[in-house]
């Protein structure tokens, strides 16, 4: 389901809300109030929890973790104790939201060993038929089918969920003739799954960029301090994704 304006204006509003939390927590901390500290915690959590684990059924389909070990509620857990620990590096409230992006983010590379995309996958691209883009889709859904991660830690209703949609992938003037055509051709259902499939065989850093900005609705410059890269860096990936993503439309459905 394509986002709507609605839900695009409430990550806006979360991402509010949690700067406004900065000076409670400090409080929270000075009077060693852990248990309250948590709590509030909890509620700013939602699009941490959402990010961690679509990354970590990645991690668990891309063969990287191993299966079952993990669940989002680890790393969260942990994430509780770094922020009570470290809190007083987050210098301004507007920092806060990409601060806890970026612990998370540290917390899971502590487990998790950084893949390349599959290169071969992009060169020889324009030569897959249907049926290889059916058995790859076969394939994607069947490992999907089988992530044990568990859905309810995913589903938050205080955060609106994100489908992936054209319009996360086509931005720039000159593409609607294209765009038309997709949506005649395609339903929702399947422009996301076509984009969730090909997001898979690209690199952590890349599906991570991208995710960060158009599901959790960050700048280019709060990823780069998640990410620790430069906002250049943020940007070409950003471009890098789309132009990828736009090309396997048009060398799946012929367009």
């Amino acid at each position: 389901m394509k986002d709507t304006v609605e839900q695009q204006a409430a990550r806006i509003e979360f991402h509010t809300y949690v700067a406004g939390a900065l000076l409670h927590l400090s409080e929270m901390k000075k009077r060693d109030d852990r248990a309250d500290f948590n709590k509030l915690m909890m509620r700013l959590l939602s699009g941490v929890r959402q990010y961690l684990g679509r990354r970590l059924q990645r991690a668990v389909r891309n063969g990287h973790l191993p299966e079952g070990k993990y669940k989002v509620a680890d790393f969260v857990d942990e994430l509780f104790v770094q922020a009570y620990d470290h809190l007083q590096a987050v210098k301004e409230d507007k920092d806060l939201h990409a601060w806890l992006f970026k612990k998370a983010d540290e917390i899971l590379e502590d487990a998790l060993i950084e893949e390349d995309f599959d290169n071969t996958f992009f060169e020889n691209i324009d030569d897959y038929g249907q049926q290889e883009w059916e058995a790859m889709q076969e394939v994607f859904t069947t490992d999907a089918d089988g992530d044990l991660v568990m859905e309810e830690e995913l589903d938050d209703p205080s955060y609106p969920k994100h489908d992936y949609s054209l319009a996360d992938v086509f931005v720039e003037n000159g593409e609607e003739e294209l765009v038309d055509k997709i949506s005649r051709e395609l339903s929702e259902g399947e422009i996301h799954r076509h984009i969730d499939m090909v997001l898979h065989q690209m690199s952590t850093m890349m599906q991570t960029v991208f995710e960060l900005a158009v599901n959790q609705q960050f700048t280019p410059h709060e990823i780069g301090l998640i990410k620790q890269i430069s906002v250049g860096e943020v940007k070409r990936y950003i471009a890098e994704v789309r132009e990828r993503i736009q090309l396997s439309f048009q060398s799946r459905y012929s367009f």
